[in-house]
Order: structure tokens, then sequence, then C-alpha cells
């Protein structure tokens, strides 16, 4: 058995919108082994919560094809996927407006249970119970409602829903911004401390780098859709190889101010069209190391190191600073 679970192949997706077709996904490719947290990294509109939207099977490609422990899931009809459906959960950004407002905490986090048929009336109750234990609710609150829970209780009642059907992979969709700092760190330390007892993936989505820093084991940065770089955490923090990673690492904020202005790459310029795909590099426009090439070819994902990727043209040419740059 291969410890790949997840294979992500040529991912595609495009929406139509009043201003035209916009691509938010393109020829994205990954793969995620058993028991490991792979961080989807970018700024916001970069194509990373529709990634795990399509994985969650709540959103369907255009193109590509997603491989879940040997199945193709872009190849079954909906009622061959929905066994399968039970495999993939999904832990959504706002915990208020994810949760039924009319619905008790036993019957939100039971539902998934009773849409698989998965036992009486009896044991699933026992397995709620259990759940809100395992996850730091009170059992005897299960009757309560959402509106009478703080937020970071609220998402750990979705964290009980996401894991009851005790899934191989769940989507972490940004499950800790819309959260007080105060309450961040016991979220992941508790997604964490859950990873490690039940040996469940984690497609965790972040912009926040310092997040990521925490939970993952191995990172993609997402910029306009494509995938510009991939490494395993340590490699990616020692060397972040892409121009863009090096700016969103530089972002964070530091605590000393002394090291605020040293050094730091500034990104420059405007976004480009997402409705409208360039020749060349997407990120030239605000890379500061941008030059002649970088307008002509888009530069595919090349080895910079052992299982670390980056989508930059400096990967095979390290003398390029010195060329002319680009209009």
């Amino acid at each position: 058995m291969t410890d790949d679970l997840l294979v992500i192949r040529d991912l595609r997706k495009t929406f139509s919108t009043p201003s035209g077709a916009l691509t938010a996904v393109s020829q994205v490719s990954l793969s995620i082994k058993r028991g490991e947290t792979y961080a989807l990294a970018g700024e916001s509109g970069c194509g990373k919560s529709t990634v795990g939207k399509i994985v969650a099977a709540l959103v369907k490609p255009d193109a590509g094809s997603i491989t879940l422990d040997g199945n193709d899931l872009t190849a079954l009809s909906p009622r061959q996927l929905r066994p399968l459906r039970r495999k993939v959960q999904m832990i959504f950004q706002d915990p208020f407006s994810s949760l039924n407002p009319r619905a008790t905490v036993r019957r939100i986090i039971e539902e998934p249970l009773i849409v698989h048929g998965l036992g009486n009336r009896g044991e699933r109750r026992r397995k709620v119970a259990e759940m809100m234990d395992r996850v730091g609710l009170r059992p005897e609150a299960a009757d309560r409602f959402p509106h009478e829970f703080s937020g970071g209780q609220r998402q750990r009642i979705g964290i009980a829903r996401a894991l009851i059907l005790n899934p191989d992979l769940v989507v972490c969709d940004e499950p800790v911004s819309a959260l007080d700092v105060s309450v961040q760190a016991q979220i992941l330390n508790l997604l964490k401390d859950l990873q490690r007892e039940l040996g469940t993936a984690y497609l965790f989505i972040s912009h926040d780098l310092s997040v990521i820093r925490h939970m993952a084991d191995r990172i993609a940065v997402m910029h306009l859709g494509q995938l510009v770089e991939t490494a395993p955490r340590a490699s990616f923090w020692a060397n972040p190889t892409h121009p863009y990673s090096r700016a969103l690492i530089a972002a964070r904020p530091d605590p000393n101010p002394r090291n605020r202005l040293q050094d730091k790459p500034v990104l420059e310029g405007e976004l480009p069209s997402p409705f409208e795909k360039r020749k060349g590099c997407d990120f030239r426009s605000r890379c500061p190391l941008a030059f002649g090439l970088c307008a002509e070819v888009d530069p595919p994902l090349r080895p910079s190191a052992p299982d670390h990727y980056a989508a930059c043209h400096l990967v095979d040419e390290p003398d390029s600073r010195n060329h002319t740059a680009a209009a």
C-alpha cells in the first residue's frame, strides 16, 4: 500500500462571472500522505479554498484527476461517490455560519452518522458524547444550540462533526482565522492532538504562515491559481526559493523592530487580471528579480533541493539576477 492517500493531477477550475471566465485553479498537482498535514498557503483569492472544496467534492473540477486511496473520484457518478464521501470531511472557516442555528449540537454532530446509516439511535448518541468529550466539550451540553457557545466552542463542534465518521482526510479551510488570537492556539493544538490520536491527514488551508509553520509537515504556496513552490517544512523555512514565498515570509509580523525593514523584499506593481492569462510568469509584474525570460515563458515547477520545487526561472539560472529587468 502506497503512503499517498490523495493524489491530484493537473487540476483545473474556471468560474463564469459577469466579467468573464475566472480561472481559480490552473494545473495544480500535489499528493498528501497518510497522517500528514499538507498546507496550502497564499493570499486571499489565490484559489486555495477552491482546491479544498474540490477535494471535499463540494465543487466539481473542469479537468484533472483526484485519486483517493486508489479511487479516481472525478470518474465516479454521484451514487458511486457517496460511500467515499465519509473518507473526506471538512472544517469550515466560519464556525457560526457553518452550523445549523436551528439544530442542537447533538443533531449537528450526529447528522453525518445518520446520512451514512451508521449505528442505531443509542449507538449514535454514545458516539456523539464520546466525540464531544474528545474535542473538549461537555457531553451534557449536547441539547444546546450553536448561539449558546463561544466562537472557539463552535469550532470544536465543527471539528467533532468532521471527525465523527473517522475520515482519512480532513480539509481544514482557514479553521482559526475567524477566532480570537487567544483561542487559535487551543484549536490548533487540539487538531494536532486529534491527528496523533486518530491518524487523520489534513489539507490545511491558511493565509497565515505563522499558523502553517506550527501545523504543516509539507507546504505548498499558491499564486493566482498555480503552485509556485512546494517543500517539506524544514526545507521551506530554511531556504524559501520562490520570490513570492520570500515576500510572504517577510510580510509576517516581527516583534523585533530592528528586523522589520532589514533586507526584506517589497512587492511593488499591480496584480495581473485573473480573467486573462498572460504569456510568461504571472508573478513577474510584482517580482523584484524579473528579467526578460519571465515575460516569455511560464516556468514549471523545478527541483531546487530534495523534494523541494519552485516555479521560477532563477532555479535553473542562479546568475539571472544580473539580467535586465522585464518591463
